[in-house]
């Protein structure tokens, strides 16, 4: 027979190699869940953690980087109340009127060089959709560049104006720096329109609003970047728009906003 001190000494020491054993956690592999994972753990993922989904959403977008935007585009899942990791949802709106859409996109320029733009405090060059875009931070803008810290937080007033709706709205972004396993630099960018937006004519309004913007050093040339840009949007318009119309619509603007930023890291639109 076992002494009980010897059964509860034993048992004990089976507790702590169980707990010593345990599975660390893992990042989705799947783009839809890569994408919820991604800006609902913004603020909590450490850096290894996050860096994985990174290299994961990688491996899934890779084979269509230089392919037509229709094949680097994404319908995403919709963004619940339990992905928003810190962020405002406008009060009273259903997550299920979500219009949804990923995008993928290599970059000419180096993630070191966007940061240029990032830290533009007149954002509307950069902008197709924004004829006011006006910005100011609040943490980090004179450490940031030079990665001697690792977030950047900013307000935004913003004017959006498609063929769909004209609405000005006040939105937080923030950023994250990321070094991934294999030493490349990854950037991390997260907004969210905390409440609704309506237009003047109180007609139109964006009445939810999230979104990720990533960066990701080139494995193949780091003077070029990958980008993987996220929208979770629902609007009320004037006009009868199905939802393939806004997600073009969406998906252009988003794919517009990416060219004009790299038009304007090679100079030709200052």
């Amino acid at each position: 027979m076992i002494p009980p001190m010897l059964l509860r000494l034993g048992l004990l020491s089976l507790m702590g190699s169980t707990v010593g054993c345990a599975t660390p956690p893992a990042a989705p592999t799947e783009l839809v869940d890569l994408s919820l994972f991604l800006f609902s753990e913004f603020d909590t993922a450490d850096e290894a953690l996050f860096g994985e989904a990174f290299v994961n959403l990688e491996l899934v977008i890779e084979g269509v980087l230089d392919e037509e935007r229709p094949e680097r585009q994404w319908e995403l899942a919709t963004l619940r109340e339990e992905h928003l990791g810190g962020a405002n949802a406008p009060e009273g709106e259903d997550p299920d009127n979500q219009v949804t859409m990923g995008l993928a996109r290599r970059s000419e320029h180096a993630v070191q060089e966007h940061l240029d733009i990032i830290l533009l405090t007149d954002q509307s060059p950069v902008d197709p959709s924004a004829p006011h875009y006006d910005r100011t931070f609040l943490l980090g803008e004179d450490c940031f560049a030079a990665r001697d810290c690792e977030r950047l937080e900013s307000v935004n007033e913003i004017t959006k104006s498609n063929i769909l709706l004209e609405v000005t709205y006040t939105a937080p972004k923030h950023w994250r720096h990321l070094t991934l396993q294999d030493g490349r630099q990854a950037l991390a960018g997260r907004t969210w329109n905390p409440d609704k937006a309506v237009g003047e004519a109180g007609a139109n309004s964006i009445d939810q609003t999230y979104s990720i913007d990533l960066f990701l050093e080139d494995p193949a040339d780091p003077s070029r970047s990958i980008r993987f840009f996220t929208l979770w949007s629902a609007v009320s318009l004037s006009i009868d728009a199905n939802e393939a119309l806004i997600r073009s619509t969406m998906a252009l603007g988003s794919e517009g906003l990416l060219k004009r930023h790299d038009e304007f890291l090679s100079g030709e639109t200052r």
